[in-house]
Formats: C-alpha cells, structure tokens, sequence
C-alpha cells in the first residue's frame, strides 16, 4: 500500500516539475516579445466606438403588441410552428 502511495506522489512531482518548466518556457518567451509599435489605443478605442455605435443601430428591440383591454387581435401574438 505504501509503495502505491509512493508512487503517486512520484508521479504528482514530476507532473508538477513538467508544468513549471513548461510555464517557465512560456514565460522566458513573453519575456522576450516586444511591444508592437502600430498598435495605437486611441485607433483601437475610436474603432470600438464605431463597431459598438453600428451594433447598437442594428439591435432592434423585440416589440410586444399590447392591445387595449377588452380587443381581441385578429393575428395572434404567436405563430404556430408545428
């Protein structure tokens, strides 16, 4: 029983020790980016202004018929998909 327990924790070690050596291969690789320099954040905000203006002029709210109390519609609030 020891000798399973054993190796388990073995084999937890050295799935960690894979982990931090491949975390630290990935951070040693961001290290080593450098920053973009046609990367503008005023060009990126004023993009994001336009692209939200357009999606908020293509969103259409969905319009809920509401009939005075006592009329009854001839078309149903609701379709009949069967």
């Amino acid at each position: 029983m020891s000798n399973v327990k054993a190796a388990a924790i073995a084999r937890k070690k050295m799935e960690e020790g894979a982990l931090d050596a491949e975390n630290l291969k990935l951070y040693k690789r961001l290290q080593a980016v450098n920053p973009s320099s046609d990367v503008d954040r005023d060009k990126l905000q004023s993009q994001y202004a336009a692209a939200r203006s357009l999606r908020d002029k293509l969103t259409t709210k969905r319009v809920v018929r509401q009939h005075p109390p006592g009329v009854v519609s001839p078309v149903p609030d609701w379709t009949d998909r069967w």
